[in-house]
């Protein structure tokens, strides 16, 4: 990779907004990556990788519109016989369609209903064919099935869940950051053992700047906050029905942690990602037995 250019730290200064016209597009290679650990020993890893076209389709002076292809990820990583997935080839892509504001940070999905739609009707059919196929019920697949379609049933599922590589893409739009001054700020994350949300201590750092091709790495680190990580240890500890007397000695040595390492490589001008790598890495000790779980995505543009 060529290296960049230094400007002086103390004077370089980066604004991350977006100079688009209709008709620019990009695309981009996604990977996903998971892997899960146990005492030090691998026991799962999963791959899929996709192609995804992103192109500007509106332009105002206060929003853009754009539309995003990609392949069905959610058919694509099923296990289908060659003739069940010729039939269910019509579902193969997606196209979502959504809205930013003036610097190209996202504000929302505008076809939500008619992905959701979409991903309803596959579903549906999916269960219909199998059962043909097997001659049996499908119970386990229909309850698999019941529980994506509640997500897809909603602009936010769909914004969270379908829409979360473009989340990255759009990320560092709409801030600015200066070489050498690192910007603290807090993050809330999802909790999944209990309503109140976890909050995590992040920072930005403009890790370097090429002034003169409009280029830069931002790099954005966040680690669960303190306090946040000893609630959520008492309530997985109290959902594991531990009495009282168990759960003061657990919650000496029991522990959660929550990193994330992510790398954002852009052309600031115009706007466009060369490649973001986001890495989140989940701890978890309970009884001094170890488990974690890495989460990775890579997104390269390539034309």
């Amino acid at each position: 990779m060529q290296a960049f250019v230094r400007a002086q730290p103390d004077t370089v200064k980066v604004a991350f907004v977006s100079y688009w016209s209709v008709g620019d597009s990009w695309r981009f290679k996604v990977t996903r990556i998971n892997e899960q650990w146990k005492e030090g020993v691998m026991t799962k890893k999963d791959s899929s990788q996709y192609i995804g076209k992103l192109e500007v389709i509106d332009s105002t002076e206060n929003a853009y519109t754009l539309k995003w292809g990609l392949e069905n990820t959610l058919l694509s990583s099923l296990s289908l016989t060659p003739q069940l997935r010729d039939r269910l080839s019509k579902y193969s892509s997606l196209e979502i369609i959504y809205n930013t504001s003036e610097v190209g940070d996202f504000t929302g999905v505008e076809n939500w209903q008619e992905v959701g739609t979409t991903m309803k009707e596959m579903m549906n059919e999916l269960v219909r064919e199998r059962e043909k196929e097997s001659g049996k019920d499908q119970d386990g697949l229909k309850k698999y099935m019941e529980s994506l379609m509640a997500v897809y049933g909603s602009k936010q599922g769909i914004e969270e869940l379908a829409m979360k590589d473009l989340r990255y893409i759009h990320f560092p739009f709409g801030i600015q950051c200066v070489m050498n001054e690192p910007v603290l700020y807090e993050e809330e994350l999802p909790n999944m053992f209990g309503e109140t949300a976890i909050k995590g201590d992040a920072k930005l750092i403009l890790e370097s700047a090429d002034t003169i091709q409009k280029r830069c790495v931002l790099v954005n680190q966040m680690k669960i906050n303190s306090d946040d990580a000893k609630r959520l240890v008492l309530e997985v500890l109290k959902k594991m029905g531990l009495k009282d007397q168990e759960l003061n000695e657990e919650i000496k040595t029991a522990r959660i942690d929550i990193f994330d390492n992510n790398r954002f490589e852009y052309f600031y001008y115009p706007g466009v990602p060369l490649k973001i790598e986001v890495e989140r890495k989940s701890v978890i000790n309970i009884s001094n037995k170890e488990s974690w779980r890495i989460d990775k995505r890579i997104i390269e543009l390539t034309e």
